[in-house]
């Protein structure tokens, strides 16, 4: 098959651009061509622009599948183009992929779009969006899958994907701002950090992304993730081990990042002009209270199996900083 990706030089875009680039024909969207450098061993042709490029439709001919995971994911609510990435891009891509004639359209959402600040335990795709959002994230991915899903029709087939705290090798996200916290002596524990939390191993959400090219149900969302929910802490702590630092044992209670969180919702509320708090609420409800996730239903439509396990994953890690110190 012909796939288009969007974001392709992104963490996901990237992972799963050498997954399928063994065996489907790879259309990759970047911006930046000096990018594109990090798949140079990647079988794949790229094409240069942005989600609202009026090119789409052309650079999308004869693809048979989109799989959209260009995103803006900044949590601190500054990143000023977050809607007009999220919502504008997404709607363009799905305008600009039906009128190629496309028929499959996968689009990498997140868990985000259900975050509250409250615990969510075991949730299912049944559970509904949140009156509010807990910022600008979770508010565009929110917009956007709503867009998605009412894309769907005969002729045209969508999926969501909500995968949770991707990590693994080739990490460009999340990592690198708790390993940079750390170095920086800045990091601690929220609460002891025990509560549980869904991890996603890259390597199991390409295995998910490459089963929904040919399973799901239309219009249907699915959670993915590694299948054996941890302690925020032992999946943390065993990522920093794994890149040969050390793990911090600061502790900070839970209600002192929850109250600056929420003043600094309250800041954006008042629209003051006041430089951003250390703490955001999207920041706090993402990593300082348990969400795990249920996906029985992946495994049922789209029969995923989690087959990269945490120990497998970590070892994955070092095996990696091994090579680039030795090279």
């Amino acid at each position: 098959m012909k796939i288009f990706i969007s974001g392709v030089t992104g963490y996901v875009g990237r992972n799963v651009a050498r997954h399928l680039a063994q065996s489907h024909e790879i259309v990759g969207l970047s911006r930046d061509k000096e990018k594109t450098k990090i798949l140079k061993d990647t079988q794949l042709t790229f094409v240069y622009g942005d989600l609202l490029s009026h090119t789409l439709t052309n650079d999308l001919k004869d693809c048979d599948i989109v799989i959209h995971t260009a995103a803006d994911t900044d949590h601190k609510n500054l990143s000023k183009n977050q809607f007009k990435t999220n919502v504008d891009g997404t709607a363009q891509l799905l305008k600009a992929a039906k009128a190629a004639g496309v028929k499959r359209f996968i689009h990498i959402s997140t868990d985000s779009v259900l975050l509250t600040g409250k615990p969510i335990k075991n949730v299912s795709e049944n559970a509904s969006y949140p009156k509010k959002s807990v910022g600008d994230y979770s508010h565009t991915k929110q917009l956007a899958e709503k867009i998605v899903l009412n894309a769907n029709c005969d002729t045209f087939t969508v999926i969501v994907l909500r995968p949770r705290f991707v990590w693994g090798r080739d990490d460009t996200t999340a990592m690198p701002q708790i390993l940079k916290a750390i170095e920086n002596q800045t990091f601690a524990w929220i609460g002891g950090g025990h509560y549980l939390s869904s991890t996603t191993h890259i390597a199991n959400l390409c295995n998910a992304i490459e089963a929904s090219l040919y399973h799901g149900t239309p219009k249907a969302i699915y959670f993915i993730s590694d299948g054996d929910d941890r302690p925020f802490r032992e999946t943390i702590s065993g990522i920093i081990e794994a890149h040969g630092l050390t793990v911090p044992d600061k502790n900070i209670p839970a209600f002192i990042p929850l109250v600056i969180a929420k003043l600094d919702s309250l800041r954006r509320r008042l629209a003051l002009k006041s430089s951003p708090l250390p703490v955001t609420f999207q920041e706090y409800a993402t990593s300082a209270v348990e969400v795990t996730l249920d996906i029985t239903k992946a495994k049922q439509d789209l029969s995923y199996r989690p087959m990269m396990t945490f120990q497998a994953g970590l070892d994955e890690l070092k095996t990696t900083k091994s090579t680039k110190q030795l090279s």
